[in-house]
C-alpha cells in the first residue's frame, strides 16, 4: 500500500495541499497557529508512511484551504525511494560529488555528498543518501541573466527606502511590497526577476533580519553612489577570509544605520586592487570593479 502511495506521489507531482492528499490517499491536519500555520507535520505512521512534512507558500492554512505546496519531505520504511523514482520517472540526475581540497584541515581531497534528482513540471523530487526519505521542492522561475538600467535604478531606490529608517514590517512593505510565506526554512520573502528579499523570523513583533539577494550582481560603485554611501572599502572575514563585504573606509567596519548593521556582500576579491589607504593592505581592497551580490541587515549588538 505504501508503495502505491509513493508511486502516485511521483506521478502526481502535486502543486497544492489537496493534490498532495489525493496522491497519498489520506488527509493532513490543518489546525495550526503561528509558525505552524504554514506547515503540516504528521509524525505518526499512517498507511505505511512513517512521517510527512509539508511546507506551503503564500498565506496561512487557516486563510487558504488549498495552499500552494512549497516543500515536501516523506519518510517511508521498506522502500528504496531512489529505485522507485528511477522506475517511475526514469534515471535521475546526479547532483553533488564535487571534489575539493581544504589544505587547512585535510591533506586529502574531500568529495561532496551526492543525491539523485528528478525534475518535473511543478517541482523536483530528490533522494539523498538515506533512500527512506523522498524530498520535493517547488520549482522557482530562474532569475534573469541581465538587469536593465531602469530596473537597476528602481532597485537602488528601493534599497535606499529600506535603509532610510529602523527595520520593521512597514518599511519592508513600503520598499519592496508585502512578503509572503515559504515553508522551506520557514521564512517570509518577496521576489522579482533580479532580486529576492527574505525576512526572519516568521513570527516576531519586528523583523530581526532581512537578506536581499541580488541576481545578477550589481556593480558595487554604482550601488554605493546611488545610496549616497560614505567612502568605503572591501574587506574579507570569516573562515579562511572567505566572506568579502563593504566596510567604512574610516572604521573598517560594516556601517550601522538606525540601529542595524548593514553588510553589503561582495562576490569575491579576485581582480580588486589592494587599498593604499590601509597599511598593511592585506585583505582590504578598493571598491572599483567589485560586484555586490547581496545586503544583510540585522540589529547591531552595540
Amino acid at each position: 500500500m505504501a508503495l502505491d502511495r509513493v508511486r502516485n506521489l511521483l506521478v502526481a507531482d502535486p502543486r497544492t495541499l489537496r493534490e498532495l492528499e489525493a496522491a497519498l490517499g489520506f488527509s493532513l491536519a490543518r489546525d495550526a497557529s503561528g509558525e505552524e500555520a504554514w506547515l503540516v507535520r504528521r509524525k505518526k505512521p499512517i498507511a505505511g508512511i512513517d512521517s510527512v512534512y509539508a511546507g506551503f507558500a503564500g498565506v496561512a492554512l487557516h486563510d487558504d484551504p488549498d495552499p500552494r505546496l512549497d516543500e515536501l519531505r516523506l519518510q517511508v520504511s521498506g522502500i528504496d525511494t531512489r529505485d522507485l523514482a528511477d522506475q517511475v520517472l526514469g534515471p535521475g540526475h546526479v547532483r553533488g560529488g564535487e571534489v575539493s581540497h581544504d589544505f587547512h584541515h585535510a591533506s586529502s581531497p574531500v568529495t561532496a555528498p551526492t543525491s539523485h534528482a528528478w525534475p518535473r513540471a511543478n517541482g523536483t523530487f530528490e533522494v539523498h543518501s538515506d533512500a527512506r526519505w523522498l524530498f520535493w521542492k517547488r520549482n522557482e522561475a530562474p532569475f534573469a541573466s541581465v538587469r536593465t538600467p531602469e530596473e537597476e535604478a528602481w532597485l537602488v531606490r528601493r534599497v535606499g527606502a529600506l535603509l532610510a529608517g529602523p527595520l520593521d514590517d512597514a518599511r519592508i512593505v513600503h520598499a519592496f511590497g508585502p512578503p509572503v510565506m515559504t515553508g522551506r526554512i520557514p521564512e517570509r520573502f518577496v521576489r522579482d526577476t533580479t532580486w529576492r528579499l527574505a525576512v526572519h523570523p516568521v513570527e516576531a513583533p519586528t523583523p530581526e533580519r532581512a537578506i536581499l539577494e541580488l541576481e545578477p550582481g550589481m556593480p558595487l560603485d554604482r550601488l554605493l553612489q546611488g545610496l549616497g554611501w560614505p567612502p568605503s572599502l572591501v574587506a574579507t572575514s570569516g573562515v579562511h577570509q572567505s566572506l568579502a563585504h563593504v566596510v567604512d573606509a574610516r572604521t573598517l567596519r560594516a556601517p550601522v544605520l538606525h540601529g542595524s548593521r548593514v553588510q553589503i556582500v561582495v562576490a569575491g576579491t579576485n581582480g580588486l586592487t589592494p587599498s593604499a589607504a590601509v597599511v598593511p593592505a592585506q585583505r582590504v581592497y578598493e571598491t572599483h570593479g567589485a560586484i555586490a551580490k547581496g545586503i544583510d541587515i540585522r540589529p547591531h549588538a552595540g
